[in-house]
């Protein structure tokens, strides 16, 4: 039987960081934790074409709170790997997702909701996390 040396999916967390602290969620607070800087991140997105590696799971944290989300994604496409995303979605910008669309890599970015209105969804997520307020046109 022949197996895989090495796998051809991989969870990555770009940061701990969230711009949300939700009731049960495990502790991303720590700011004494730094994110590994893009140019390490890009050596180990090379080092995963190099292993095969099919697609990348992006998560975090919130991958969002990522002022080179971008370069990443880049890395990720550039290396010829596909991808998923998983957001609290409180952070996309109609821009960034028309940027992940045109990637056409991405297969999926999924958004966690705790409820069907903004009562019961700020009661997890905080107050104001899934307003009206918010810019949530992207999902149009």
């Amino acid at each position: 039987m022949r197996t895989m040396k090495t796998p051809k999916s991989i969870d990555i967390l770009f940061t701990n960081k969230c711009n949300l602290s939700c009731a049960y969620c495990s502790d991303y607070s720590d700011e004494k934790i730094q994110d590994l800087p893009i140019s390490e991140w890009i050596l180990f997105l090379e080092e995963l074409k190099q292993c095969s590696v099919l697609n990348v799971d992006i998560g975090g944290g919130e991958p969002f709170i990522r002022d080179d989300l971008r370069e990443l994604i880049d890395g990720v496409v550039k290396n010829r790997m596909r991808f998923t995303m998983v957001s609290n979605g409180t952070l996309i910008t109609d821009d960034l997702a028309k940027y992940i669309a045109s990637t056409g890599r991405c297969d999926s970015v999924q958004i966690s909701i705790d409820g069907s209105n903004p009562q019961s969804h700020d009661v997890f997520r905080g107050d104001g996390s899934l307003s009206e307020s918010n810019n949530w046109t992207w999902l149009s």
